[in-house]
């Protein structure tokens, strides 16, 4: 199984988060990271909540989320994704289009051709 590390910021930095996505969570990141601004802050704003309420607790014994998709359908959301996802849904459009770049290079990459000749390289 391939892993995309998703980061933000880096310690000692307080916000600093670092997730390692499946394909799956890639996909579902571009998903919302396509969704219209107002879409996003009111998702940013239900994280936020979610993340507040978990502070306390210690990172081993905070729970996921479930984040409605797009589709409808609910999605249950690793809490250190949930706070990468706080902080960069609501970037400008400039920071998600390099963001969503990178997802989908390193999706590209998945390929099994390109798993193939990159395991030869």
């Amino acid at each position: 199984m391939r892993l995309l590390w998703l980061t933000y910021e880096r310690s000692p930095h307080p916000d600093a988060i670092c997730h390692p996505a499946t394909e799956e969570d890639a996909e579902f990141v571009l998903t919302l990271l396509r969704r219209p601004y107002c879409e996003r802050m009111r998702l940013t704003e239900q994280l936020a909540c979610f993340l507040g309420k978990q502070k306390r607790d210690s990172a081993t014994d905070r729970t996921s989320v479930a984040c409605r998709t797009p589709s409808g359908l609910y999605r249950s959301v690793p809490w250190r994704l949930a706070k990468w996802l706080r902080h960069v849904l609501p970037a400008t459009d400039s920071v998600l289009e390099d963001t969503i770049a990178r997802i989908e290079q390193w999706q590209r990459r998945s390929s099994p051709e390109l798993q193939c000749l990159s395991a030869t390289s």
